[in-house]
């Protein structure tokens, strides 16, 4: 298209309307210079800011300067009549230019003028009418343009203002009025010279509140001052990019907002906006920004709600509307009192404030947020059109519109509605503005009556949204359960896996009622709608903003950048990163951090402190910290005595500076450090230690706070462990402590609990009473004995001699027999022997567990009372879930001894098992009515007293995932399956809660193991232990456990030996509620046996409600067990099973799977259908075929044939005219031309090669491809013949304006049609994957994977490493695509042709081959796809050295070759692999491979790069890259045949056969037999040949019907069989073996006659060849016979 028009006709609307160009440049010199302005003289100063677009309003303009102060200098009839002359006068204004130039000029204007009628006339065709309907953005916001907005945030600097088409624009503090810039420069030079000096920590903004000027949802007029700017963005260390910051300036000085207003008339009604110049009593003076002394008046009244005078300030900007003049003019009368409500009509209230204007003295002064009265012209483009004052077009958007809920056909051109004005268009000639009638606006009140982000804070993910609108190209409206407030998605956003290019409202996924889910992204104000987001990963994105992410929360991320000083970046969700420091990397100083945190490395973070306002995130990777149960200290809000988890920051020597989250720090003494003396702190710890401490002491006010590394309980029970301690201390007995401090007397021995000793110097031992300090050190361990104890003062005497070690014991006092019973609670009892098994006693309760009751005997003596012991019988208990609850503390029981209870392993033992004569045992006891009689008949239950089938009481004493570990006796534990605890699935779903530890089940043995101690029980009538095969029947309901979940289908566990399967199918009456990532792994759920296929051990389950619960609940996807289910023409949902290349495979039932063809998937044309689909997808079709006797079930998704409506298309050419526009898609390209088709219709056309451009085109399809979008101009039609012919040359398109280039035309593409190459599919041509029947003239099986860069078996593997034979590179890679172009040889045969002669003619290119630089430049340029050209360019470079120069230019290659040559830029990246591995090292090659897997196939690099290694030799390097291929690529057979012909190549004969079991083992067993085929031909060829007929025979074994592998089997023979005469016998036989097959057909054996006949005749003589006629004469004629 030629852009000369549009620009000319945009230089004359800047030649008509200069002002909004001086408008932006007037307030961007104003801030440069904090918006001075002279204080006289304002006329002057505003001028230009007023200056007229019009000469008009210039008239108007030259009177506002004549002097003020009385009526106005001409009459009304005057005004007009000088107007309408000086609008005349402009047209022969010469400007200072001779007459003859005028007339040249006016000769110019008028022959142009009669050149656009001539074209009107003969060009017919059908322009668009009207201005264009479109909403705001980014490019439409020119300097200038005045806009309507809503406070959305307000910030300490600036004021976040919510504009229309969800844009928001920034009004800084300077960019209000004259009065706040005057007072924010008076400031600003008082700190400068320093009066301030007292408050120097505040700045301007700290002055100034914006918020008690402004409010949220207050409505203003604004000016765009400056377009989004180009700024420099700091990127990574290697590069710095140029972005446009999406940021637009805005002001709202009344000067600029209030531009096209006249003071000389100002109609009832318009709006100002005004600024507050001083405050009266009775009201507000207000500065209207405009020429002359005309002020306003805000009259106290008039405020409006919520708003008074002494909350007003000078400077204070008001939106407001003009209610009418003083008797004199000078005095213009406000209100802002403007918002209004609905009736219950639903129309607008009368009052006041309320105007709906038709009618102005000048279009100017129609400006964003007057009310007005609008003139439907039209409803297009989802919008409306209008006129105001018949004049003034104006628009308004689908947005503004809400087009989602309103029929916008039902608004007829002709009629008027009510609107505001939302913004102006400064560019557009004639002149336009944009308009809204969505309620909110209309009224001037908030979208919603409470704040939308309560209700929906942003993060929020509605589950299922309804869309109730879609805009084509544009986005979705969606339903999200609030009322009249809906949200909007857009295009870009709307899924994330795959990119959305256009909407159709009433089908696919996106279609108009279907649901999805979405997350709240945020809210627009002034649109009045939600911004959603339907990405997959936005909505699995953990956090949205860092205000979403919590202080102390441990958070998962990947590491993004390792930083040089130390520290790491953590990236933990899309445009959330974290900062960790150094000193918060580990526990430990690494001294090379990268090595551990790779970038990509998964890590576990936790929050340090957030600041949302900076976007700063604070995290460490300290194990300490992230591992830590301790409470998260986030402020001075401590309880005194909170243990915590912190980090030192600092190391003094008094202390310590522990920093805890959110920037909380407090201060460590170094006397509360340690228990044990400490002199110098920075000896013992470091910066970045974590230490565990105790609050001490808080002051919230100051900010202050103490902790302790000093446990404060050790302090607090320190009492009660001195008095043990003392009444346990006895002459004689050993202590273990640590030397505290030494002294000239001795030394001073501290034990645990704080308690100090002293051993004088004559108790140390004598080798070191002479030495300096005793020779022992501060905290040295040392073991004492107590010498002399002085009870009254609390002191002792300690000696560290050893020989006093050999004093017994016995023969030093003691105040207490360790022995003896102290208080026993029986009164009888003396010492602890006197506790024997079998003893009746008495028992004390000190405290109540879970599981047992803990008492005392004496006040040194302990035993237990297992809740086992307690209960007779079931009855007994009262509370089955706590049946201890009844006991309390301090109560006495009668007990029976029965044992010794081993505290440290929770054993029971008997009473021989006492081995401490100084510690008491703890005694096991019994407590049970039937055991405390005095009787000598008690016995002790053992594990072989239990049988089977017995009932018991069982209590819970452990929960596992597995089961439940349960007590019968203390001696005697169990375990009873989850499945085996209750028949009511809902208790097993909450296993702690029904059945917590302590709980009582009434159990029956299942089994026991008495060599194993091993017990299971049941607490149902059927243990799950017993559940077989033959217990289970159709119908039956069970429990059961989900062992595993897979995409498609979920294992369940219900017996030991039996699980079944869940198939997705069948897990819900609802497909759409049918969803796999709902079933747990582990969970107990109810399902249903609906089929037990006992000879192959398969049983298939139902979790369907209407057959596990109740049969009568609704079902609105019925069963389907067999094909008679499904009825022709019937509706049905399915899941998607298969999504191939002959269409969808849908899953209907179990066993039923319907086939839908392509080109019923929509009524419309789908060049990509395949992503729109996925497996596992709920889809809905009509069945359109039912075939029960071949088993085929055919469908349709298409919606005619859903709904039973037709799709209405445009389809004849008719309907178009010679010298139309049109736009379209290429449909083919041929060597003669281009066929379109037009959009929206099946019309389609031949554009000819020498229409397609102004120059000749050699090769078209470097032009265009298959899909590719176009704007064509009719040239000839011919209705007879029903043909259209096209041209796409650019010349048709240079006298077209922006606004003329198209037409409306439908963008929906139509479907495929069969003469537009649609392919129908034959259904009883698809077959099974997995059938084994017999393919006959299958020869794929004679082919032999190889590698395409690896050499053949005659020439071998080259040695020369490198090589730069371009031709052969070519060749190379047609050979690697000779493959896959046989397959499509019979349905692209035509492309296939066009390919080869574009390959004749780019083969010849040059008579003479390139000498220099110069001509490769010339080559390069001329054709810059070529990568053959730039192969030979790098080449050329190579032969004279210049190696940096050759990599230049294939970085050069990559940067120029179009994006959509991918094989053309694949062919450099090798070359450049080629260049690196020969003149590079292994670091460049390293580089070059990892940048190609990026950019290209991954695959295939790896396999050239293997190639190059084996051609110049580097086998290891080879071998290398092929144990990472198989690893990268395990399910790709040809990774694996390659390996193992490299390694059989290189004589690894036995790694190669190991290679094959583990390809087996990788790959899917559908692709074994193709596998073995290609490893036994391996091993024909460069093995063992003996080795591949086994491996032949055993296939033959397996695959008898298979004539394929015979024949495979027959070629490696003839060719590589071995001895010439072996051979020849090994092949007769085989022959005479296959021809012998049974499955062999008369066709093969013919075949194989004619292939034996061609062997004899080569290797044989004629004999052999008179046998092998005479044997097919003989088959002949027993065929004959047989028949």
């Amino acid at each position: 298209m030629g852009p000369m028009a549009p620009e000319k006709k945009r230089k004359r609307a800047q030649d008509s309307s200069s002002t909004p160009k001086k408008v932006q440049k007037e307030p961007k010199s104003d801030v440069g210079s904090s918006h001075k302005r002279p204080k006289t003289a304002p006329a002057t100063s505003d001028a230009p800011v007023t200056a007229a677009p019009t000469t008009l309003k210039k008239v108007k303009d030259d009177e506002a300067t004549f002097p003020r102060g009385g009526a106005q200098a001409l009459t009304p009839l005057e005004y007009k009549e000088v107007a309408n002359e000086a609008a005349k006068d402009v047209l022969f204004e010469a400007g200072g230019a001779s007459a003859g130039d005028s007339d040249l000029k006016m000769s110019k204007k008028k022959s142009k003028r009669t050149d656009g009628k001539k074209d009107k006339k003969t060009d017919a065709t059908p322009k668009e009418t009207g201005p264009k309907v479109e909403g705001l953005s980014f490019k439409k916001l020119v300097p200038g343009a005045l806009v309507l907005g809503c406070i959305q945030k307000i910030n300490k600097t600036d004021i976040a203002l919510s504009l229309p088409n969800n844009l928001t624009g920034f009004i800084s503090i300077t960019q209000i009025s004259d009065k706040l810039t005057s007072k924010i420069e008076a400031l600003a030079e008082s700190e400068s010279e320093g009066e301030e000096a007292e408050d120097d920590n505040k700045s301007v903004s700290d002055h100034i509140d914006l918020e008690s000027i402004f409010r949220v949802g207050q409505y203003l007029r604004a000016c765009v001052l400056r377009a989004p700017e180009e700024v420099a963005v700091k990127g990574d260390k290697r590069n710095t990019q140029t972005k446009t910051k999406k940021r637009i300036g805005l002001s709202i000085y009344p000067s600029l907002v209030n531009t096209g207003l006249s003071t000389i008339n100002l109609p009832v009604g318009s709006t100002v906006q005004a600024a507050i110049a001083s405050i009266e009593d009775h009201g507000l003076v207000m500065d209207l920004g405009l020429e002359g002394d005309v002020k306003g008046f805000l009259s106290s009244k008039e405020l409006g709600p919520g708003f008074t005078i002494s909350k007003a300030q000078e400077g204070q900007v008001i939106f407001c509307t003009v209610t009418g003049r003083s008797s004199n003019g000078k005095i213009v009368k406000l209100s802002a009192d403007l918002e209004q409500k609905f009736s219950k009509k639903g129309k607008l209230a009368s009052g006041k404030a309320n105007w709906w204007l038709a009618d102005m003295p000048s279009i100017d002064m129609f400006l964003p947020g007057t009310g007005v009265e609008v003139l439907v012209t039209d409803i297009k483009q989802g919008g409306i059109v209008g006129k105001i004052m018949g004049m003034l077009d104006a628009v308004c958007d689908f947005f503004h519109a809400a087009g989602w809920e309103k029929d916008l056909e039902k608004i007829q051109p002709g009629t008027k509605i009510k609107a505001r004005i939302t913004s102006t268009v400064p560019d557009s000639d004639p002149k336009k503005v944009t308009f809204s009638i969505l309620p909110h606006i209309l009224s001037l009140v908030s979208a919603s009556e409470t704040d939308p982000l309560v209700a929906l804070p942003i993060g929020t993910i509605i589950e299922s949204a309804k869309i109730v609108g879609v805009e084509s190209r544009v986005g979705l409206f969606m339903d999200i359960g609030v009322s009249n407030v809906p949200g909007f998605v857009h295009i870009s956003r709307i899924s994330s896996e795959s990119r959305v290019e256009d909407l159709v409202k009433d089908e696919g996924p996106y279609k108009i009622g279907a649901t999805h889910a979405a997350r709240v992204l945020g809210f627009n104000v002034m649109d009045g709608l939600y911004i959603l987001s339907t990405e997959k990963r936005v909505i699995e994105q953990p956090y949205l903003r860092i205000e979403d992410i919590d202080v102390g929360a441990v958070v998962k991320g990947k590491v993004e950048e390792v930083l040089d000083r130390g520290g790491l970046v953590i990236k933990l969700a899309d445009g959330i990163s974290g900062l960790v420091e150094e000193t918060h990397v580990s526990d430990v100083k690494l001294k090379n951090p990268e090595k551990k945190f790779r970038v990509g490395t998964d890590v576990r973070a936790r929050v340090l402190a957030t600041n949302p306002g900076r976007r700063k995130l604070h995290l460490t990777l300290k194990k300490t910290l992230v591992n830590s149960d301790a409470p998260i200290i986030t402020s001075y809000d401590v309880t005194p005595g909170t243990q915590t988890v912190g980090t030192l920051i600092s190391v003094l020597e008094n202390g310590a500076v522990v920093k805890f989250y959110s920037g909380v720090s407090a201060f460590l003494p170094v006397a509360e450090m340690s228990e044990a003396y400490i002199s110098d702190p920075r000896e013992h710890f470091r910066v970045g230690q974590s230490v565990n401490v105790f609050v001490l002491s808080v002051d919230p006010e100051q900010r202050k706070m103490r902790v302790s590394c000093k446990d404060p309980g050790t302090i607090a029970a320190s009492k009660d462990a001195l008095e043990k301690f003392w009444e346990t201390l006895y002459e004689g007995k050993k202590l273990k402590g640590y030397v505290q401090n030494t002294a000239d007397m001795g030394i001073f021995v501290t034990f645990p609990g704080g308690v100090t000793g002293l051993a004088l110097k004559r108790d140390l031992p004598d080798e070191k009473q002479s030495l300096p300090d005793f020779g022992y050190l501060k905290q040295q361990s040392v073991t004492a004995r107590v010498k002399s104890i002085d009870l009254a003062q609390k002191k002792f005497l300690l000696s560290l001699r050893p020989d006093e070690k050999k004093q017994s014991t016995s023969e030093i006092p003691t105040q207490v027999e360790p022995k003896a019973a102290i208080n026993a609670v029986d009164g009888k009892s003396k010492t602890v022997d006197d506790y024997v098994p079998g003893k009746l006693t008495k028992a004390k309760i000190i405290s109540v567990q879970e599981t047992q009751i803990n008492v005392q005997l004496a006040d040194n003596i302990q035993g237990r009372v297992d809740v086992s012991q307690l209960f007779d019988s079931w009855d007994d208990i009262k509370n089955k879930k706590e049946p201890l609850g009844g006991y309390k503390k301090g109560e006495i029981l009668k007990v029976r001894v029965i044992g010794i209870h081993d505290a440290r392993n929770h054993r029971f033992l008997a009473i021989t098992h006492r081995t401490s004569n100084k510690k008491s045992p703890i005694f096991e006891l019994t407590a049970k009515p039937r055991d405390v009689v005095e009787s000598d008949n008690y016995e002790l239950i053992t594990l072989d007293k239990v049988v089977i089938g017995s009932t018991w009481l069982a209590f819970v004493n452990n929960i596992t995932p597995e089961c439940v570990w349960v007590n019968i006796s203390p001696g005697i534990r169990g375990r009873i399956r989850l499945l085996d605890l209750s028949d009511d699935v809902a208790q097993l779903r909450d296993i702690e809660t029904h059945f917590p530890i302590g709980s009582v089940l009434k159990c029956h043995v299942v089994k026991v193991d008495e060599e194993h101690g091993k017990l299971d029980l049941s607490a149902k009538g059927t243990s799950v232990s017993q559940l077989n095969l033959e217990g289970l029947s159709k119908g039956m309901v069970v429990p059961g456990r989900v062992n595993k979940v897979m995409d498609r289908q979920a294992i369940v566990q219900l017996g030991d030996n039996v699980a079944g399967i869940v198939n997705l199918i069948d897990i819900a009456d609802d497909f759409s509620q049918a969803k796999m990532s709902d079933v747990e792994k582990n969970s107990i759920i109810r399902v249903c046996v609906i089929n037990v296929d006992k000879p192959n051990k398969r049983v298939t389950l139902s979790m369907r409600p209407s057959r596990t619960l109740d049969p009568t609940l609704p079902i609105k996807d019925p069963e389907v067990n067999s094909i008679h289910d499904i009825k022709d023409r019937e509706l049905r949902r399915g899941f998607v099973k298969n999504v191939s290349d002959k269409g969808l495979f849908v899953s209907l039932g179990l066993n039923v799977t319907a086939w839908v063809k392509i080109s019923d998937l929509s009524d419309r044309f789908v060049k990509d259908w395949k992503p729109a689909y996925e497996v596992g997808q709920v889809v809905e079709g009509r069945i359109i075929a039912v075939d029960p006797q071949v088993g085929h079930v055919q469908m349709s998704l298409r919606p005619s044939a859903i709904t039973g409506k037709k799709v209405e298309t445009a389809g004849s050419v008719k309907d178009y005219k010679v010298g139309q526009i049109v736009t379209g898609k290429i449909q083919n390209v041929a060597e003669y031309g281009v066929f379109v088709v037009i959009d929206g219709t099946k019309v389609s056309g031949l554009c000819h090669k020498s229409q397609i451009a102004d120059r000749e085109i050699e090769d078209i399809s470097k032009l265009y491809e298959t899909g590719d979008p176009v704007k064509a101009k009719i040239l000839k039609i011919d209705v007879a013949k029903r043909r259209i012919s096209f041209g796409l040359k650019a010349s048709y398109f240079e006298d077209l304006s922006d606004d003329e280039d198209g037409m409306d035309v439908d963008e929906d593409e139509d479907e495929e049609s069969d003469e537009d190459g649609g392919v129908e599919l034959d259904l009883s041509n698809i077959k099974d994957l997995s059938d084994d029947s017999e393919d006959e003239g299958n020869d794929d099986g004679n082919d032999d994977v190889e590698m395409a860069d690896a050499p053949t078996e005659n020439t071998g593997v080259s040695t020369s490493g490198f090589s730069w034979d371009v031709n052969a590179l070519f060749d190379m890679q047609d050979e690697e695509s000779e493959e896959e172009e046989d397959s499509v040889e019979k349905i692209k045969r035509k492309k296939k042709r066009r390919a080869e002669i574009q390959k004749d003619l780019t083969g010849d290119m040059m008579s003479r081959e390139p000498q220099n630089a110069i001509d490769y430049e010339r080559l390069v340029l001329g054709d810059p796809n070529e990568s053959k050209l730039w192969i030979q360019y790098m080449a050329f470079h190579l032969q004279l050295n210049e190696i940096e120069r050759a990599r230049e230019i294939a970085e050069r290659a990559l940067n120029t070759i179009s994006q959509r040559q991918d094989d053309e830029k694949r062919n450099v990246w090798v070359a450049m692999l080629n260049m690196e591995n020969t003149f590079g090292d292994d670091d460049t090659l390293e580089e070059t491979f990892k940048r190609a897997i990026q950019y290209n196939d991954s695959q295939d690099i790896h396999e050239r790069l293997a190639s190059i290694y084996i051609q110049s030799g580097k086998t290891n390097k080879a071998d290398e890259i092929f144990k990472s291929m198989i690893k990268k690529f395990s399910q790709v057979p040809k990774i694996w045949v390659n390996y193992g012909d490299f390694l059989l190549s290189n004589g690894n004969r036995a790694t190669a056969r190991e290679m094959l079991k583990r390809a087996m083992q990788a790959l899917p067993k559908d692709l074994h037999r193709d596998l073995i085929i290609k490893y036994a031909s391996m091993e024909f060829r460069t093995g063992d040949p003996e080795r591949g007929r086994t491996l032949f025979e055993n296939m033959i074994g397996a695959y008898a019907k298979r004539m394929d592998i015979w024949n495979v089997f027959l070629d490696m023979e003839m060719k590589h069989g071995g001895a010439e005469k072996e051979q020849a016998d090994q092949v007769r036989g085989l022959f005479k073996r296959a021809i012998a097959e049974e499955k062999c057909t008369p066709k093969q054996a013919s075949l194989l006659f004619r292939k034996w006949k061609e062997y004899e005749e080569k290797v044989g003589n004629a004999k052999s060849v008179a046998d092998v006629m005479e044997r097919a004469k003989i088959y002949v004629a027993k065929q004959k016979a047989a028949q």
